[in-house]
């Protein structure tokens, strides 16, 4: 017999200040890379908006398994 173990309340609120600090990452990220002149540093923040579109992928993901609201 499987168990449904849901998410805690700490647990979706850790996951809640995770999403919100990852869009915020991303927002920064496609400022820096509008102005940034240094190949080697544009790497960098291009790697850095990967890892946070994708991290935000993973955490809908979270909140939809769990049938709880994606922060707006």
């Amino acid at each position: 017999m499987q168990e449904n173990n849901h998410l805690t309340s700490p647990e979706i609120s850790n996951l809640w200040a995770h999403y919100i600090r990852e869009t915020l990452s991303v927002c920064v990220n496609k400022y820096m890379l509008q102005t940034i002149q240094d190949s080697e540093i544009r790497h960098l923040f291009q790697l850095a908006l990967n890892l946070s579109s994708n991290h935000i992928e993973t955490l809908k993901n979270l909140f939809k398994q769990e049938n709880f609201p994606v922060p707006k």
